[in-house]
């Protein structure tokens, strides 16, 4: 009664169709016949223990009154049919002790799915599900009367819980498989909405006409808190003098700069890394360098990445960015994006510049 439900909550499990699986779950229809199916196994158990009892003292007054027959005729006739009352008695209690064992056993698996089909449904699929053992007894164990019967009928009811069982954990299995199968969409997704988001909010930063100093400073302060870092400083790549020049900050003053112009070459890090034109990246900053200032007071940054502003192979600008955070990968890989749209946002800015300067000297000569 209770399988063919069972049967259909696998197939929509395999359809991928979880949640009309969990909601056929919780049905009344199901629940009646899964309580039908406890009904029948308490029954059927507390039949055989009044029957096995019963069987039991009939057979012991009955091996007793014969022992008592015997004995009256002779010592050995007394002596064999002891003998023959105590197999009658094992003969029908093992396979009585084996069903109702077999009985208990299904009974507590019983209510084992039960509370696990409850969790499942409440979405706690870190369950797992005990696959029970079926019986296994020879053919020629069971006798042909009514016990070896019921012994049979005991050892095919085995089997078919044994294989529920395993269609179950199947059913579990699939429903976590998809559940952290969506949970990594989900997450991945939301990875790609950041870089996405970052991205737009960027180039709307980078697009019109701003000062130098407007752009440098805008973008710098996007960058940082964007990656969730706490101090900035964007370098101008001079080519006609092959100096950086520092153009803007974020949470620490210019003062407090070694120099605003250095020279590229192996002599710290954004001079380093102009040299080298490749992303650097320092994961325990040295004492005093790039100290993050705040209204209570300095700190220093544990992280330190600094990146080249390159496009078609010419360098632009330095970004050096500190945290007191691990830059994850995912940092790293949205300043490596934003790196050639800042470049051309420059080039664009320092070309507009120069004819406005020319402009201004042809006004001037005229």
């Amino acid at each position: 009664e209770y399988h063919p439900h069972f049967n259909r909550v696998v197939e929509l499990s395999k359809l991928g169709k979880a949640a009309e699986a969990m909601r056929y779950l919780k049905s009344d229809e199901v629940e009646t016949a899964e309580g039908n199916e406890i009904d029948a196994i308490e029954n059927m158990q507390i039949y055989l223990l009044a029957n096995s009892k019963k069987n039991y003292d009939l057979n012991t007054a009955t091996a007793a009154t014969t022992g008592r027959i015997v004995i009256g005729l002779a010592i050995a006739v007394s002596l064999l049919a002891a003998i023959m009352a105590f197999i009658i008695t094992r003969s029908i209690e093992s396979p009585l002790r084996s069903v109702l064992d077999a009985l208990l056993k299904h009974q507590e698996s019983a209510k084992e799915k039960s509370r696990l089909v409850e969790a499942i449904a409440n979405g706690n699929l870190s369950q797992e599900v005990t696959i029970a053992e079926p019986l296994d007894i020879p053919a020629d164990k069971l006798s042909k009367d009514e016990t070896g019967l019921l012994l049979s009928a005991v050892v095919g009811m085995s089997t078919v819980q044994s294989a529920l069982d395993k269609s179950f954990a199947r059913m579990t299995e699939t429903l976590r498989h998809n559940h952290e199968q969506e949970t990594l969409y989900r997450e991945q997704e939301a990875i790609r909405d950041w870089f996405r988001s970052g991205q737009n909010q960027l180039n709307t930063i980078l697009r019109g006409d701003k000062s130098i100093w407007e752009l440098t400073q805008r973008t710098l302060t996007f960058l940082t808190e964007y990656i969730g870092a706490k101090v900035g400083v964007f370098y101008l790549y001079n080519e006609a003098d092959l100096t950086l020049r520092v153009a803007s900050s974020y949470a620490i003053p210019l003062s407090r700069l070694k120099s605003e112009r250095i020279q590229p070459s192996e002599e710290g890090l954004a001079g380093q890394a102009a040299l080298m034109r490749k992303m650097i990246c320092v994961k325990s900053a040295p004492p005093g360098y790039l100290s993050i200032n705040s209204g209570i007071g300095e700190a220093e940054p544990v992280n330190i990445v600094v990146q080249p502003l390159m496009y078609n192979s010419a360098l632009f600008g330095i970004l050096e960015i500190g945290s007191f955070k691990i830059f994850s990968d995912n940092d790293l890989e949205f300043l490596k994006l934003s790196t050639e749209g800042i470049a051309i946002a420059l080039s664009v800015n320092m070309s507009r510049q120069h004819l406005n300067e020319l402009s201004r000297a042809d006004s001037g000569s005229e």
